[in-house]
């Protein structure tokens, strides 16, 4: 047998797809191979498990063995299937009783002074705008007259610039005018003395 096809048929022993021709074939193989020692471990698991066959075909009460191992069971069975059934139905019981009871917690409860009627309310809600409307306004009034106060101050000041301003044009044509007298003066002295 070449050493690829023994991994092989050892790969397809190890994933259970071998016939018991096939695994016998196997066995005599590594017994007489004289690589055997290097598969010991795959030889001592076949020889291990085709002893394990031959003793299960040759015991006559292996099977009554395996059902009489069913039939203590089925009790338990039933005990389990009558145990998540009642648990079932009490997981479902406090489902409920939750859904009722957050229902019941979350309804909504009607505050005092509401008014349900969309009419009125409006009309309501427009009454008490107006009258905060009216409160500011009242409360704007004082700075409105501040600033008017502001407003004329500030045309005082312009006006008093304009004065100041043309005061400026008089100092100056002032000055001017000194400034001829002087001119004038100086010539009117020389020609005094001639």
């Amino acid at each position: 047998m070449q050493p690829q096809e023994l991994n092989q048929l050892i790969e397809k022993y190890y994933e259970g797809l071998t016939s018991l021709k096939e695994e016998k074939q196997l066995l005599e193989w590594l017994r007489t191979s004289p690589d055997g020692d290097t598969y010991a471990d795959v030889l001592a698991q076949l020889e291990i498990m085709l002893q394990l066959n031959t003793d299960i075909k040759t015991d006559p009460g292996f099977d009554q063995q395996i059902i009489a191992a069913l039939q203590v069971d089925q009790p338990m069975k039933n005990r389990w299937l009558q145990t998540s059934r009642l648990t079932g139905i009490a997981a479902t019981v406090l489902v409920f009783l939750a859904v009722w009871i957050g229902s019941e917690l979350l309804k909504p409860t009607e505050v005092y002074g509401t008014i349900n009627d969309p009419k009125l309310a409006f009309n309501e809600t427009t009454r008490i705008l107006d009258k905060v409307s009216g409160g500011l306004n009242k409360g704007l009034k004082p700075a409105q007259q501040s600033t008017e106060k502001l407003v004329k101050g500030l045309e005082k000041v312009e006006k008093a610039i304009e004065k100041s301003n043309q005061l400026n044009e008089v100092n100056k044509a002032s000055q001017y005018l000194n400034s001829f007298t002087r001119v004038y003066i100086k010539l009117g002295h020389k020609n005094n003395k001639n």
